[in-house]
């Protein structure tokens, strides 16, 4: 039976809606282990080894709901005529940002023989290919090299949404609702984990966009699940 081991530090700062205004901050920190079998003799043996998981340790997440102080009810200008109310009063600003560090690689069976982390890094080159080795053809080399390294992080993931919108009465019994939001409002490119198969021609290139270096928590971790560019949204509702 494997073992597994989970802990995490969770911190988080609120400030509840009063004055038009509510914030939302939370960091969570990751350390997760698992026994594994780490190759062919161990699997064969029965012997079995703790691995770090290879999920991102770091998450930053901000979330926000402000009340521009304009129109009526609001701080300011709660008078105005009912015509620039209707352009410029009631508007609400909601927006979210989330930060999550770069997971941990995997790196299937080959030979090291350097640092892969030394030299710098740009996503044509994200670490030092020169450290590995293919294994010779029709040739059986039994693992020894690691399943992934703690020097050796994919991309972090950063994403701010963002929605204004403003609600207002037509008649005593008809309200709607207008609504314009921003996904990945800053256009963000979010990269995804570098190749990391040696016999590949992007071999330890991190060239596409891709998923949140994994989905963040435990015993989670997804690949392949892109996050599109910047997207706008236009909504209009009718409530009666």
């Amino acid at each position: 039976c494997a073992g597994e081991s989970y802990n995490s530090l969770e911190i988080k700062a609120q400030k509840v809606f009063s004055h038009g205004w509510n914030f939302l901050f939370s960091y969570v920190y990751i350390r997760e282990r698992n026994q594994i079998y780490f190759n062919d003799q161990d699997t064969y043996t029965g012997h079995l080894t703790w691995q770090d998981s290879n999920q991102p340790r770091n998450r930053y997440t901000v979330a926000s709901t402000y009340e521009l102080p304009f129109g009526q009810g609001r701080k300011y200008l709660t008078n105005m005529p009912k015509a620039a109310d209707f352009l410029i009063g009631g508007w609400k600003l909601v927006g979210a940002m989330t930060y999550t560090s770069g997971d941990y690689p995997r790196f299937d069976n080959m030979l090291v023989v350097g640092d892969p982390c030394s030299g710098g890094r740009t996503p044509q080159h994200w670490f030092n290919t020169a450290a590995f080795q293919q294994i010779p053809a029709n040739t059986y080399v039994l693992r020894t090299n690691p399943m992934q390294f703690g020097c050796l992080t994919g991309p972090a993931f950063f994403n701010v949404d963002g929605t204004l919108s403003k609600a207002f009465k037509i008649t005593e019994r008809i309200r709607t609702e207008f609504k314009m939001a921003a996904y990945n409002a800053t256009n963000k490119l979010n990269r995804g984990d570098p190749d990391t198969n040696i016999y590949s021609s992007t071999f330890g290139q991190a060239l596409y966009q891709g998923s949140p270096g994994g989905q963040f928590g435990q015993q989670s971790a997804t690949y392949g699940s892109g996050n599109s560019g910047r997207q706008m949204e236009l909504g209009l509702k009718i409530i009666f």
